[in-house]
């Protein structure tokens, strides 16, 4: 069964009932390979493309230093310190959003307080990059909100399988070529 497309309409409603703020949204593509499937991070060839299915985020900034994130599918809101990143995999949805922020913080980009509605439709466990999907939209959301300027394919590091936040916070290894997909199929806008 086909997961509806988001409305921005709609998800910029809902964020606005939930958190009582303007936000902005952001996206980033889940992806198919045609061709390589794991190989990339064996130095193999792969051509990845984006397909049609996205995680949204919406998001606003907080003046605490906390991330509360939304997730839509899981219907569960998570409370998150800045200041207090580290630990162990929870094995949870969060652990995403966890590892993005304190890998971007670990490459000294100090980021603000974040409200985060997350909305995916990129189906789970499919092996359409669910999981990079919702790193890249996130940290896109995050960089944006806190006016830090971070370059795409810097960003595609910092999401990568040799990146902290695959690695120590979510226990799995993301192939490189997910995130560089993710970051070079730029919609029209971020917003």
């Amino acid at each position: 069964m086909p997961i509806p497309a988001t409305s921005t309409v709609s998800l910029t409603e809902r964020f606005r009932e939930m958190f009582g703020s303007e936000p902005l949204v952001f996206r980033a593509p889940g992806r198919v390979n045609l061709i390589g499937e794991h190989t990339d991070y064996n130095d193999g060839f792969v051509m990845p493309a984006a397909i049609g299915y996205y995680t949204w985020v919406a998001a606003a900034k907080r003046n605490d230093g906390i991330v509360e994130a939304y997730s839509e599918r899981f219907q569960e809101k998570v409370t998150l310190s800045l200041n207090k990143l580290s630990g162990p995999p929870q094995r949870h949805w969060s652990d995403f959003i966890r590892g993005t922020a304190a890998t971007l913080q670990a490459e000294g980009h100090m980021l603000s307080g974040i409200n985060l509605l997350i909305e995916g439709e990129v189906p789970l466990g499919a092996g359409l990059s669910s999981s990079a999907s919702l790193e890249m939209a996130t940290a896109l959301a995050m960089t944006s909100i806190s006016g830090v300027k971070v370059d795409r394919l810097e960003l595609v590091s910092v999401e990568s399988y040799r990146s902290p936040s695959s690695r120590e916070f979510c226990r799995r290894r993301c192939p490189f070529a997910h995130v560089v997909d993710r970051a070079a199929n730029r919609p029209e806008s971020n917003r």
